[in-house]
């Protein structure tokens, strides 16, 4: 954790073991911490803090196995906090799944992403408005590293013909919302060979610009300078925007 000069020291989640990244997601009174299980458990497990302690992990949807990747968890700007992850063993379809409070996972409230599959993870984004359903973006990598997305517009029921973006990663897609505005994408290691980290505005849609210039981006566009990773970055926003 940290104060905002200075970060506590590392302490381990209790019971949480994973093979994985995990994702974690703040709203509904704490955090809550979502994983795959460690080797071949395909389970998913949840975890939330208080901001004293950790209520130890549970698994979720009865401890069915679910997936053979790590999860993605939306921002608060949504009415539900959303997973988003592909199917267990060699099933790499999408599938998502809706939680009125990050903690009741149904699984009967399972449904499936655009009809495709992935090489990676899926992520998921989302915002809301009053009486509106979830917004959510989805992005995902093909086997070839080329980066898909699709929209829905009315809480994962429909989806947009899934567009490519110009960007390629061996990884997923980090995304960062900022509430009623863009969201914001990070993704790292091409299949070029480049290790470098880069980043795009979405504009909460299917078409994603340069941050700074809000032209449409190209390829390579917008490396952040003298940064590289082997593993895909996480990103998170706070604050107001520049613009």
């Amino acid at each position: 954790m940290s104060d905002g000069s200075s970060w506590s020291r590392p302490r381990a989640v209790p019971g949480a073991h994973s093979s994985h990244s995990p994702a974690l997601v703040a709203g509904h009174h704490g955090l809550h911490l979502y994983w795959k299980g460690p080797g071949a458990d395909e389970r998913l497990f949840h975890a939330a803090f208080d901001g004293r302690f950790w209520i130890p992990g549970q698994a979720l949807f009865n401890g069915w196995p679910m997936t053979s990747s790590r999860p993605s968890a939306t921002t608060t700007h949504t009415a539900c906090t959303w997973l988003s992850f592909t199917g267990a063993g060699r099933d790499r379809t999408i599938r998502l799944c809706p939680s009125p409070d990050g903690t009741e996972w149904n699984h009967r409230h399972v449904v499936r992403g655009p009809h495709t599959a992935t090489g990676s993870w899926p992520s998921v984004v989302g915002r809301t408005g009053a009486g509106r359903a979830d917004r959510l973006l989805l992005a995902w990598p093909d086997h070839d590293g080329a980066v898909w997305c699709a929209l829905s517009q009315d809480a994962a029921q429909h989806w947009s013909r899934p567009a490519p973006v110009p960007a390629r990663t061996l990884r997923g897609i980090a995304f960062a919302g900022w509430g009623t505005v863009d969201a914001y994408a990070a993704w790292a290691m091409t299949p070029e060979g480049e290790y470098g980290i880069f980043w795009a505005d979405t504009t909460g849609g299917p078409t994603w610009h340069d941050p700074d210039t809000l032209c449409p981006l190209q390829h390579g566009q917008r490396r952040l300078d003298e940064r590289a990773s082997l593993r895909e970055p996480a990103m998170a926003a706070y604050g107001t925007m520049w613009r």
